[in-house]
Parts: structure tokens; sequence; C-alpha cells
């Protein structure tokens, strides 16, 4: 699901975002993919343009979720080498807690399950 703030509408569309990194081909950073996020006219919540690291944890964030995984596996295996046993433990490890950042164990452990990474 992307939150979208009515007054900005274009505000991170966390899918268009994550298509649009992985379609980058090998030359693909969340730098490029910040540019492109302003040209295409996206927005923070404030209404700012949106930084470098808000774009990585809209992207991670809607990959998170158990609704996208296939989608997600589909795309990142489409467009790289990568193992799905590698994505897996590098969503579970790096991408999940990175993007969400849970303040405590519990949440992240319940968020985890939720979302069938566990």
């Amino acid at each position: 699901m992307t939150y979208r703030n009515p007054k900005y509408p274009k505000y991170l569309d966390a899918e268009k975002l994550f298509r649009k990194y992985w379609e980058m081909g090998e030359n693909r950073s969340i730098k490029l993919l910040t540019e492109w996020a302003i040209l295409d006219g996206m927005k923070s919540s404030t209404g700012s343009n949106p930084t470098p690291m808000g774009i990585w944890k809209a992207m991670w964030r809607w990959a998170s979720l158990k609704e996208n995984r296939s989608t997600v596996w589909y795309l990142i295996s489409l467009h790289s080498s990568i193992s799905k046993e590698h994505w897996e433990w590098d969503m579970v490890n790096v991408k999940i807690p990175t993007a969400w950042q849970h303040p405590t164990r519990d949440k992240k452990e319940r968020f985890m399950k939720e979302n069938g990474w566990s």
C-alpha cells in the first residue's frame, strides 16, 4: 500500500520507485533514482524534494510487505543474478531492519511473522 498525501499526490510512489530502480540495470543507484523521482514530481510528505534515504526506505518498505513479495522477487530475478536465498537473507538481515527501524524486538518479530519473513 502506498501512502498518498492529498496535498502532494506524487508523494513517493514506492512501487514505481522499486520498479524503476531495477529497470535501471547495472548502473542503478539510489542517487540516480532520487534524481529521477524529483524529475517525476515526487515529493516528501512535507512537499520538499525527497532525500536518497527517504527513497531507499520507501522502496524497501514496499518490497517487504507480503502482498508484494512475489512481484518483488520477479523484478529482482528479471534484472539481476542474485539467488532467491541471498535475496531473502538480505531482506531479513539488512533491508527490513534498516528500512523499518522497529523500536523494539517484539515489533520487528511481529512484522516479520505477519509478512512471511520468519
